[in-house]
């Protein structure tokens, strides 16, 4: 139990807990969960809290629907959940709604079950006599859980723990709790039944073991909770450089309770907890060697198993395949081996030259006339083709990127011009429901050497250090959308900019100063222009906000102006 249940104010961003929290747990601070009866222990156990506890914990659950429809689900009995020690019980929400799985026809958005060809079926869905979003047969239910679940590989996997909100800090950013290493994944566990009844179903939740313990030998926890002290006795710390905030292009991933994160996603997010770690040892007394060592091995695994095109599948499907993300797998499957960066695109080279070296591209529909389209392609498409899976992509934003026709960027772009400047898929995307976010784009220009030295991008795409004036113009325009949308300012000092480039958790690092900010002058100005703050100092804002200004008949203020 918390130190002080009734000033933990975070914690009701929850739902479940906001509703389950009671004046009397205070009585009950400090205690650990085994010494508490469930009718006292608090909500925030039904949300994961338990996970580094080193006992089983049982926990009874009702079905949600039990009481208000009883006619379809009155027969639902309370049903015994045991999560393990040192385990979350996870819930992959986004793989239970039935508009991802099911996706939307009229619009022509593929759901999860068809996209990646699962058995489930509309059809087994009950007719009930209220609406419901959630998927409830047991069968489709098991379908998706299994998918889920069953892309996880003990001791390759990595968990990560997250909050979504803590009392460290106001922003609307996920928090990065810890990480670790998955050990297994329990099994599914069936709803009891008080009688016979048409509808079956299994609980959601599946227990994920995981490596974390307290001395830190194959995992981490940030060490908030000393910062959040230092913080209470020095006003003067700057928490937020303490924080590990999920990467804003992985927003999605760390939703719905748990989802899967793709190398991409997770490389950022180790980035992310290292910068942290590091501001953590300069407020508080503490050895942060382990944790940092720890997440530079496993940052360099996930280099190499990224391979060089992690949107591989996306790029296929934006290429023309309808399973284009199926046969992605499918080729990484056959074609990588452990240890090794895979080239998919050399391995798709050697299939459609001779095809019968890998007869289940035809499965996907990779047929002799897409073989002859893929060794067809002029040299500049080829090259695209290869930025766009070199780059962590939806289907959507790779179809934007690659396909003219498809390009709804703020204005006119062509081929040549993307690959001149990538940052560009970042830079004109702003517009779109999804925008292809920088650091994206940055991490398929900058992969690790091995990557470079294998399959180095083409010249003039590539980059040779993290300074090029495409990337300072690409970095300074993030932190002036970030500061717009987090902060409500529409241009930040020089100096403020100075700052947060040289704090921005990128791989190489992009050392922004005033030097360089003048050096790219002529080229920042086709996105960006100067301006002032109120007291007179040197800003930068983007050129839109300018343009808007000057367009309109009436003067208006801008903040920051």
């Amino acid at each position: 139990m918390c130190t002080a249940p009734s000033a933990n104010t975070a914690c009701l961003a929850l739902t479940r807990i906001a509703a389950g929290k009671r004046a009397d747990q205070d009585d009950y601070a400090g205690q650990m969960f085994e010494d508490l009866q469930s009718s006292v222990r608090p909500p925030c156990v039904d949300e994961r809290v338990s996970f580094m506890a080193n006992h089983d914990l049982i926990l009874r659950k009702q079905h949600p629907y039990k009481v208000s429809s009883p006619e379809t689900h009155g027969h639902f009995g309370e049903t015994i959940l045991r999560i393990e020690a040192f385990s979350a019980a996870c819930i992959p929400f986004g793989w239970m709604l039935k508009s991802n799985v099911e996706g939307d026809e009229e619009s022509g958005i593929k759901g999860k079950a068809d996209a990646l060809r699962l058995a489930y079926k509309h059809e087994r869905e009950p007719q009930l006599s209220f609406e419901t979003g959630w998927v409830q047969d047991k069968t489709n239910q098991l379908i998706m859980l299994d998918s889920f679940f069953g892309a996880l590989k003990p001791e390759e996997s990595l968990c990560f723990f997250y909050a979504k909100k803590t009392p460290l800090s106001e922003n609307a950013g996920r928090v990065i709790i810890g990480a670790a290493r998955v050990k297994g994944v329990g099994n599914h566990t069936e709803y009891a039944y008080d009688g016979p009844g048409q509808l079956q179903g299994v609980l959601w939740e599946r227990c994920v073991r995981h490596s974390l313990r307290p001395d830190g030998a194959d995992g981490f926890l940030m060490p908030y909770y000393d910062v959040q002290a230092a913080a209470a006795a020095d006003t003067g710390i700057d928490v937020e450089k303490c924080i590990a905030f999920a990467p804003d292009d992985q927003f999605e991933s760390f939703s719905y309770g748990a989802e899967h994160l793709g190398h991409d996603g997770a490389i950022a997010s180790l980035l992310s907890c290292a910068a942290a770690i590091r501001a953590c040892s300069q407020v508080i007394e503490t050895d942060v060697s382990g944790a940092l060592a720890w997440i530079d091995r496993e940052i360099a695994r996930l280099w190499t198993a990224r391979g060089i095109h992690p949107g591989l599948g996306s790029a296929l499907t934006a290429f023309g395949l309808e399973h284009g993300t199926l046969l992605a797998h499918e080729i990484v499957r056959v074609g990588s081996n452990d240890g090794e960066v895979f080239d998919a695109f050399s391995f798709i080279d050697a299939f459609a030259a001779s095809p019968k070296s890998f007869p289940q591209a035809e499965t996907y529909g990779f047929g002799s006339t897409y073989r002859q389209k893929w060794t067809g392609l002029a040299r500049p498409r080829r090259q695209l083709l290869d930025l766009v899976a070199r780059c962590s992509l939806s289907v959507e934003q790779a179809t934007r990127a690659y396909q003219p026709s498809q390009r709804a960027f703020s204005q006119e772009t062509s081929d040549a011009e993307i690959l001149k400047n990538p940052y560009l898929l970042f830079e004109r995307d702003e517009g779109a429901a999804d925008p292809i976010k920088f650091g994206t784009v940055d991490r398929g220009i900058f992969p690790p050497g091995a990557v470079r030295e294998i399959a180095p991008l083409a010249p003039g795409i590539g980059m040779s250090d993290g300074i090029d004036r495409r990337r300072v113009r690409g970095l300074v325009t993030d932190l002036l959308e970030r500061a717009v949308q987090t902060e409500g300012h529409t241009l930040l000092p020089r100096s403020w900019i100075v700052r947060r480039a040289l704090e921005a958790t990128l791989d190489p690092r992009c050392a922004v100063d005033e030097d360089v900010l003048d050096m790219a002058a002529s080229y920042l100005v086709e996105t960006l222009e100067a301006a002032k703050t109120s007291e007179g100092e040197n800003a930068l804002k983007l050129r839109r906000y300018g343009v808007a200004r000057t367009e309109r008949s009436t003067p208006f203020p801008i903040n920051g102006d």
